[in-house]
């Protein structure tokens, strides 16, 4: 199902779950369960899961526990029984487990991400703060365009933010399974290219 793969998808940030342990084989397990869900999803018809796309685009952009309230709006959804077996097959008795720890690695994967190109969330923060007033004082934008620029620096500052709370040993474990990270998510993000 496209639009549940594209959901899961774009949860590539969020907020460190601390009550799931990140360990290298837990990570490792639950790629190997994000690929059984998304191959599931595939399956079920995309008019049945736009409800989640819908609820996504109702609410401020939250990048603290998207996999958390992805499953939370799931709940109660005729296909939330058949997910929860895919995950439970796949080592997850506890669907929500399987959310915290997806947000945890995603939390993790971007903060390494960031690391990598930028010096300081402070210096992060100055640039964005800088962009925002010279977009603020754009005579050629609109009020909407300006809108729209407020709000991607919002959540620009909400992965800054989660960032700086990712915990040093959580990096550490995802810089071990970049690599094994990294395939997962392109071969998804082709696989769902195709679809389209």
């Amino acid at each position: 199902m496209r639009l549940l793969v594209t959901f899961f998808l774009s949860l590539a940030l969020s907020l460190p779950a601390l009550a799931v342990e990140l360990t290298d084989k837990s990570v490792q397990k639950w790629l190997q369960s994000y690929s059984a869900v998304t191959a599931w999803a595939k399956t079920k018809d995309e008019k049945e899961l736009k409800f989640l796309e819908d609820k996504q685009n109702k609410r401020e952009p939250d990048l603290t526990n998207l996999f958390s309230t992805a499953m939370k709006d799931m709940k109660g959804h005729k296909y939330y029984g058949e997910l929860s077996g895919v995950l439970k097959n796949n080592g997850f008795s506890d669907p929500n487990e399987w959310a915290q720890l997806g947000d945890r690695i995603m939390a993790a994967t971007m903060a390494v991400e960031m690391d990598k190109h930028e010096a300081s969330s402070g210096q992060s923060r100055a640039q964005m703060k800088q962009a925002m007033e010279a977009m603020m004082n754009n005579p050629n934008m609109t009020a909407e365009q300006k809108a729209q620029m407020g709000q991607m620096m919002g959540l620009g500052n909400q992965m800054v933010d989660m960032a700086d709370k990712v915990p040093a040993q959580d990096k550490e474990v995802i810089k071990r399974n970049a690599d094994q990270i990294k395939q997962v998510m392109e071969q998804n993000a082709r696989q769902n290219s195709r679809q389209n």
